[in-house]
């Protein structure tokens, strides 16, 4: 490893060898001025829910629940046919108990997004189908078996 005398100026590509976290202290140190960062986390509007509801209203009747605008999920789910959950790792406990209470009453369960996609076969445990990855690319083939009620366990 190699070391650097405090008088021995470093550049970026001495840390790079060494990326050693002292090595890159010491770089920031004797910097003129500080690198100034902005992190940024956006709000988080699921598009690709509501181009999902543009989707499936085109063949079905579709109520759309936002439970982060307060929107309340029914503990009675016998008015629809179909409950469809979209999940991401922070809500995968939610999204699951949902799911389970909307198995418990005989309905048709389908969870997707990034967390049912990378863990499938946990999704799985908690809905009658999981889609994997976009459903516009198994779109059809879902619509038509909702119809028929001959459901996959992954699209």
């Amino acid at each position: 490893m190699p070391t650097f005398p405090s008088d021995t100026p470093l550049t970026p590509l001495d840390c790079a060898s060494d990326s050693s976290e002292k090595q890159l202290h010491q770089f920031s140190v004797q910097q003129k001025s500080k690198k100034k960062w902005l992190l940024i986390q956006p709000v988080s509007m699921p598009l690709n829910l509501i181009m999902v509801a543009f989707l499936v209203g085109k063949l079905f009747d579709v109520n759309f629940i936002d439970e982060r605008l307060g929107n309340k999920v029914p503990d009675d789910f016998s008015g629809f046919d179909v409950v469809a959950i979209t999940s991401r790792t922070l809500n995968a406990s939610r999204a699951y108990q949902i799911g389970d209470t909307a198995l418990a009453q005989g309905r048709i369960v389908i969870l997707g997004g990034v967390h049912p996609t990378m863990l499938h076969d946990e999704a799985s445990r908690h809905c009658t189908s999981v889609v994997y990855g976009e459903i516009e690319s198994i779109w059809t083939e879902l619509a038509n078996d909702v119809m028929t009620g001959r459901m996959q366990s992954i699209y």
